[in-house]
């Protein structure tokens, strides 16, 4: 090739792969009532590619004319945080190679969706207020940031090459004998590994050997390269470290950096083609998982999306043929229900929608005396009905007529009814009954469950057959749902920040949890507040803000969420801070004492005076006695999003 021209530089394996991956999906999509996720002719998603933009002229790859440009997003120029264990952990910021690749039809039913959240009733009379509803506005606007939003690669880049002899590549024989003389010695640490393991040890064992002693090679060894450093990265980010030693806290930010940037490395020359193959299957899976927890959402999709193509295929007539042992065929089918409940939990996002691929589940072979069995058949039940509650949000969405299926609404409320039962049960039995880690474990369960209640209850609340009487009533219960979905959530933030002797296994799964199931709650907590000026939403509020600061600096995951609510209550402190200036000059001029006025008739429950946060109201300790922020704000004409407090960001329009 002469000097002078440039080399084109093509999509790597992984991308072409993938995309044809993603091709292929679209005949395989559950359909319902002749609705399909992807129509004919709908652009595809497009692969994940790190660095420069790879020019590509297939049909994917071009840009529909009808899509705006992508907004620019300024270079961040801070660190999160100030701890000096975030050191190697940049700002967050839109990267350009994470580029949206929903299609119309998605963007549109999300846009629809989140809606849903902000806009008030018409009927509640301090809706009608401009600056109430300039303010829903702008956190409408400020909640469209959060699917786009993902961390800096901070391992320094793609790599290009792969060297799949080089022994930078893999664990050393070091760390996998430490690894694997770590057993599990309590009931913990067996829920975990079971948890957050894709592979048996003995396979992990196996995978593990044949790479050190060069036994394995090609396709074969790419995808050993891949899980071992996915059990690696998991391993080391539910590692008890002593966090007061701030070089031991750098040795293993610094390892996990390693491992991911080998999984990126491995992924970038990875056939993704779906294909009945089982090991590749359960690494598209373990690569999900860590990219999910590594704050990479889209990444996490693409590659969940992936790992759901391949695992449709390995249906009953593979299982009835497969000559692997019956240990592995257990492991497998574990893994197919592990890739099920992601899959459904990632449609709870806002950022992208599931993949809704049927895959082959067999419960009957969970054994419930067992924590982690038990715990996948709840999860593996709350799953079914998110798929149902995703499908029925996106047939509301499109219909156009403002109407849904209220019996069906109805249902999945006494499904989730009847799955809190069984799962009383299954936690009331040792050692869930009696250990810290797993009784922690299953007030996740009560987190979510509170979640998806509020998320139901909303669906509810949106129906244009409803009575003013039955929309108020679902607007209650909603709040109610999402102020214990919150109260929960606090919970568990305080496991994952308290020190114990579980503190890192309870953040592992709170990086899992979190993410996937708080937007809404916050979102009708927020509204909720807005509308009626409830102190005590607001406090719970401010308390979630503060607990995730304290995890945001280390855990890329939880970030986009902290900021996400610190700056919906700087937000809310600035207009309730302005409203109550102008209530107070304009009394103090009318000569007149401030009376007491109901917005609506709401049956909030009571609260005391709020001794409010220094940082959050200056002195405003009784901003809200005798609710002076009933009623109208006479045009304040403030700019809420003077208050976005993400440094390097700005408010992309158009998501």
């Amino acid at each position: 090739m002469s000097s002078s021209s440039p080399e084109t530089i093509r999509p790597s394996q992984y991308e072409k792969s993938l995309e044809r991956s993603l091709e292929w999906a679209q005949p395989h999509l559950a359909t319902r009532d002749g609705w399909q996720t992807y129509r004919s002719g709908d652009s595809v998603p497009r692969p994940a590619t790190s660095g420069t933009e790879h020019p590509d002229t297939s049909p994917a790859y071009q840009q529909s004319p009808d899509e705006p440009m992508s907004c620019k997003i300024p270079t961040p120029v801070s660190e999160v945080g100030g701890s000096s264990t975030s050191g190697s952990r940049k700002l967050y910021h839109r990267p350009a190679e994470e580029a949206d690749t929903r299609s119309p039809e998605d963007k549109a039913v999300a846009d629809a969706d989140m809606r849903r959240y902000f806009i008030p009733n018409s009927d509640i009379e301090s809706a009608s207020d401009p600056d109430r509803r300039a303010l829903l506005s702008a956190a409408l606007k400020l909640a469209k940031q959060v699917p786009v939003i993902e961390p800096t690669t901070f391992h320094g880049g793609s790599v290009s090459r792969l060297e799949q002899y080089n022994s930078s590549m893999y664990p050393s024989a070091d760390f996998l004998s430490l690894l694997f003389n770590s057993p599990p010695a309590s009931d913990a640490e067996t829920y975990h590994w079971e948890m957050s393991s894709n592979h048996s040890l003995g396979k992990v064992k196996e995978m593990a050997f044949a790479i050190l002693n060069g036994t394995v090679h090609g396709s074969d060894r790419l995808l050993y390269i891949l899980s071992v450093n996915c059990v690696a990265y998991t391993f080391l980010t539910a590692m008890d470290v002593n966090e007061q030693d701030d070089i031991n806290v750098e040795l293993n930010l610094a390892a996990q950096a390693k491992y991911l940037k080998n999984i990126e490395c491995a992924l970038q020359h990875l056939d993704t083609q779906p294909r009945q193959d089982p090991l590749l299957f359960q690494a598209l899976l373990s690569a999900a998982m860590a990219m999910q927890d590594a704050g990479y959402m889209r990444r996490c999709w693409r590659l969940n999306w992936a790992a759901c193509g391949v695992g449709a295929l390995l249906d009953e007539a593979w299982f009835r043929q497969s000559t692997l042992p019956a240990e592995e065929l257990v492991q497998i089918r574990i893994a197919l229900m592990k890739c099920y409940i992601h899959d459904r939990a990632l449609s709870i996002d806002f950022s992208q929608p599931s993949s809704l691929m049927d895959l082959p589940l067999d419960t009957k072979l969970l054994d419930l005396e067992k924590p982690c069995d038990a715990m996948l058949l709840t999860m593996v039940d709350i799953a079914k009905v998110t798929d149902a509650l995703f499908r029925e949000a996106r047939a509301y969405s499109t219909a156009g007529n403002g109407q849904i299926n209220k019996a069906m609404v109805q249902d999945q409320v006494k499904l989730l009814q009847e799955i809190m039962a069984r799962s009383d049960e299954f936690r009331n039995r040792p050692p869930s009954s009696t250990d810290p880690y797993l009784i922690s474990e299953w007030a996740s369960i009560d987190f979510v469950y509170f979640s998806m209640m509020a998320s139901l209850v909303r669906l509810s609340a949106g129906d244009s057959r409803s009575t003013d009487q039955e929309g108020f009533r679902y607007d209650q219960e909603g709040v109610r749902y999402a102020r214990k979905a919150l109260s929960s959530l606090l919970q568990l933030l305080k496991c994952a920040t308290v020190s114990s002797s579980y503190r890192m296994k309870a953040l592992a799964s709170v990086c899992w949890v979190v993410p996937l199931f708080t937007l809404r709650p916050v979102f009708v907590l927020f509204r909720s507040m807005v509308i009626f000026s409830d102190a005590l939403d607001l406090k719970l509020m401010q308390d979630v803000s503060e607990r995730l600061d304290l995890l945001a600096s280390s855990r890329h995951c939880l970030a986009a969420l902290h900021q996400l609510c610190k700056s919906l209550v700087d937000m809310y402190a600035k207009f309730a801070e302005k409203a109550i200036y102008q209530r107070h000059r304009q009394d103090s001029t009318n000569g007149k004492l401030i009376q007491r006025r109901a917005a609506s008739p709401v049956a909030t429950f009571q609260q005391p005076p709020l001794h409010a946060q220094p940082h959050g109201f200056g002195n405003f300790e009784d901003m809200f006695s005798g609710r002076l922020l009933d009623g109208p704000s006479h045009g304040l004409g403030l700019d809420f999003l003077d208050s976005f407090d993400w440094p390097g960001m700005e408010i992309v329009d158009g998501l």
